[in-house]
Formats: structure tokens, C-alpha cells, sequence
């Protein structure tokens, strides 16, 4: 079984050895075990639907959004299978409101071997892919 390819991981997250806050969004509802490893990790951990400190508010706005008859829809935008769908198809305009403080979302791709990378810069959203396992091949 291939290892995380963490010597690339922290690179990515740490270019200049640190500094970088890196936040987490896991969406417990896809795998049970999500939330028993929160709780055995040394990580500082908290909903994102409660509590109302800085990046999880911004990250709880993108919660809702209207359906075409005006309703109130639950917007899983933190599922990777949504979030590398949706992104590309947003305006300018509304990935500024996606992103606000935030610099990049980091997901899975089609297959966990391969990490999606979204950045929005000087009104473009750019997409990088790096291999998430030692010897995948991207």
C-alpha cells in the first residue's frame, strides 16, 4: 500500500517552512470514522456549524443557498464531488465570494491518488493536481 507522500504535502502547505494557517473542512457524514479520529488526533477540531470565529464564518455562509423557487437548500459545498464541480463554473464575481479569506481549497480528485488544487488569482480560478501517495503517477 503506498504511503501519504508527506515530504510534497508539507511542501505545498509550508513552501517557506511554515507560518501558513491551514484549516480542514472533513465531512463526517461520509464516513463514521471521521469523527472518532477528530477526537483521538492532537488537532484543534470544531463544527463548523457552531461557534463564530473567523474562517468558519466565512466557510458557514457558503452552507445555504436559494433553489429556483426561492427555497433554502442545504449547499454541500465541502464534499470534494461538489466543491471540483461547482468551482469551475462560477463567474469571477462569485468565486470571490467562495474564496474571500481563503487562499486555496485543496480536495480529492476522481480517485484519492490525486490531490485537485483551486486558487482564484487576479480574477481567474487556477487548477493544479499533485499526487497525494508516494509513486502515483499524476
Amino acid at each position: 500500500m503506498a504511503k501519504p507522500n508527506l515530504s510534497n504535502i508539507k511542501e505545498r502547505l509550508w513552501p517557506r517552512g511554515g507560518g501558513r494557517e491551514v484549516w480542514m473542512i472533513v465531512d463526517g457524514a461520509r464516513d463514521r470514522r471521521i469523527f472518532g479520529m477528530l477526537l483521538d488526533s492532537y488537532l484543534t477540531y470544531s463544527c463548523l456549524y457552531h461557534g463564530d470565529i473567523a474562517i468558519r464564518r466565512h466557510l458557514r455562509k457558503l452552507l445555504s443557498v436559494r433553489g429556483p423557487k426561492g427555497e433554502i437548500l442545504l449547499f454541500r459545498y465541502y464534499d470534494p464531488r461538489v466543491l471540483r464541480a461547482y468551482l469551475p463554473t462560477c463567474r469571477p464575481e462569485e468565486l470571490e465570494t467562495v474564496f474571500g479569506p481563503i487562499d486555496r481549497f485543496w480536495l480529492e480528485d476522481d480517485t484519492p491518488e490525486t490531490i485537485l488544487e483551486f486558487r482564484f488569482d487576479r480574477g481567474k480560478l487556477l487548477r493544479t493536481e499533485f499526487p497525494a501517495l508516494e509513486n502515483a503517477e499524476v
